[in-house]
């Protein structure tokens, strides 16, 4: 019996770690639990559904989330927003760090020259926020990394480290980003930096959660740390907002946010008419990368659309939530659309830790539409 119900991990060619666990007796035990019942079990009748721990249409057989498209929903809302929008000139730039850290191309031969040719990149928009993720042991976001690959520890010794042969591998192992981010800060405010930050007027760097003021004099640069923006979230994508209302107390009138990722951008569309900036999101990579206007789209679909639209974008999977496997994102933002009785329902959703039982019965319901 024991050897049974094993727990094996396993480790695929991309890094990927596996859980498979061992349930062959299930059959079994159900039968000597029928045989107990005043009406046994009919096995023929009960073998027609499915045995897994988890349904198939909310995960996948090893226990991870089932994946989908998060994009589509994105390209859904702006098939009819202009193509070409202009770049806003003296805008508060915010940068998803991690995100330019697998986008550099042409890397230096040592860490402290990638920390520095990220600078390059950032002190080119003169007032900007530099942020970099964070990684709590055991927590959901850290499972969604798991199933996207672990790598190996790298050791930094200081700054003139030699780069890692495979630095997109390197930058798959949490404790190596750390590592970075911490060398990042530390090369930032050396000397050396000095000459590179002298003609910014705002720029700020966020590692471990904490942020800090850069300011170049003297031939030296001063760091200091900005308490009001310390956050405990995990990503750029949650402390966005944060940034946003900074910049504002600053007096800037318009905001670019980088990110490859979709998930910002539904995050923005949310916030953008309760925050007294024009906010632009510089989005994708490559050929599909392009600058969309967020409070100009917020303004003309409403708060109240923008805020169901963002908790059906949850329900309907992301990062830390499974998707309904064979729905996707716009099929289920349609039949929303046809069914506005349940709008309040997704706009309630995520107000409170608890879930209100009349919202659980409207998302019940909308599910069976789906």
């Amino acid at each position: 019996m024991d050897a049974s119900n094993k727990t094996v991990k396993l480790t695929a060619s991309q890094g990927k770690v596996l859980q498979y666990r061992e349930q062959s007796d299930l059959a079994f035990m159900l039968l000597i639990k029928s045989q107990n019942l005043d009406e046994p079990l009919n096995l023929d009748e009960l073998m027609r559904y499915s045995l897994f721990p988890v349904p198939p249409s909310l995960g996948t057989a090893d226990g991870f989330f089932n994946k989908t498209n998060k994009a589509a929903m994105l390209h859904y809302l702006m098939e009819d927003a202009p193509e070409e929008v202009t770049y806003p000139k003296e805008a508060f730039y915010i940068q998803d760090g991690n995100a330019l850290f697998h986008a550099l191309m042409n890397l230096p031969p040592t860490l402290e020259g990638i920390c520095l040719q990220s600078l390059d990149h950032m002190v080119a928009k003169k007032h900007f926020v530099f942020s970099t993720d964070s990684y709590h042991d055991d927590s959901v976001k850290a499972q969604e990394r798991l199933r996207r690959g672990v790598s190996q520890r790298y050791i930094i010794g200081g700054p003139a480290t030699r780069k890692p042969t495979d630095f997109k591998l390197f930058l798959a192992n949490d404790e190596n980003k750390t590592q970075l981010c911490k060398l990042l800060l530390e090369a930032w405010g050396s000397k050396t930096s000095a000459s590179r930050l002298e003609n910014c007027g705002t720029a700020v760097v966020v590692v471990e959660g904490k942020a800090y003021q850069l300011k170049s004099s003297g031939g030296n640069v001063t760091t200091c740390e900005i308490p009001q923006l310390e956050s405990t979230q995990e990503e750029t994508d949650t402390r966005v907002v944060l940034y946003l209302q900074y910049a504002a107390q600053l007096g800037y009138k318009a905001v670019v946010v980088r990110t490859p990722d979709t998930d910002i951008f539904f995050i923005l569309l949310h916030h953008a008419q309760s925050i007294p900036l024009t906010i632009y999101v510089d989005i994708g990579t490559g050929k599909h990368r392009r600058i969309l206007n967020v409070s100009e789209l917020a303004k003309s679909k409403g708060a109240d659309y923008c805020t169901t639209v963002l908790g059906l974008y949850v329900f309907t999977g992301e990062d830390v939530t499974s998707t309904f496997r064979g729905k996707g994102k716009v099929g289920p933002l349609k039949k929303l659309q046809s069914n506005p009785k349940y709008h309040a329902a997704f706009r309630k959703l995520g107000d409170q830790w608890s879930v209100e039982p009349d919202v659980v019965e409207d998302i019940e319901a909308f599910t069976c539409v789906m």
